[in-house]
């Protein structure tokens, strides 16, 4: 995973001659102003007789092309902030931020709402959509959760 991070920012940073940090421009989801991809368009795109298709063929992030001319074009003031909500990609880092204490009270401390990958609520698949084998894995699982704090 790190490595198609860094290997995917080092591709869209040279096609727009950026060097320095390498940046996620997330977590999703993220307020987008229709000044940077009209930007990106007007200035990188139309030029070279592409379409934003075309963009997202070669590099399929929307989210490093938008970064990415925000930072070329200056399209809008950049005042960089934590992120809004808290987003849980995976169970794994859901279950070790809770085993390092983090809890639903704290994070409104910190954060608007929390993103949860609703393939986690196996509950709410269609009737036979898994297997008993994966429903019995899943409930395993999240039962062995509750001995790991």
């Amino acid at each position: 995973m790190e490595e198609d991070f860094r290997r995917e920012s080092a591709q869209l940073k040279a096609i727009f001659g950026r060097t320095g940090p390498d940046y996620d421009f997330g977590p999703t989801p993220v307020p987008w102003s229709a000044k940077v991809w009209n930007d990106l368009y007007e200035q990188r795109l139309a030029p070279k007789n592409q379409t934003l298709w075309d963009a997202i063929e070669q590099m399929p992030s929307e989210l490093r092309w938008y970064g990415e001319s925000l930072l070329a074009y200056r399209s809008i003031p950049l005042a960089p902030i934590e992120p809004l909500f808290r987003v849980y990609h995976h169970d794994w880092h859901f279950n070790t931020l809770r085993r390092l204490g983090e809890t639903e009270s704290n994070l409104v401390e910190r954060f608007i709402g929390a993103v949860y990958q609703s393939n986690w609520q196996y509950e709410m698949d269609e009737a036979g959509a898994r297997s008993a084998g994966s429903r019995a894995v899943r409930r395993v699982k999240r039962w062995l959760r509750q001995f790991r704090r």
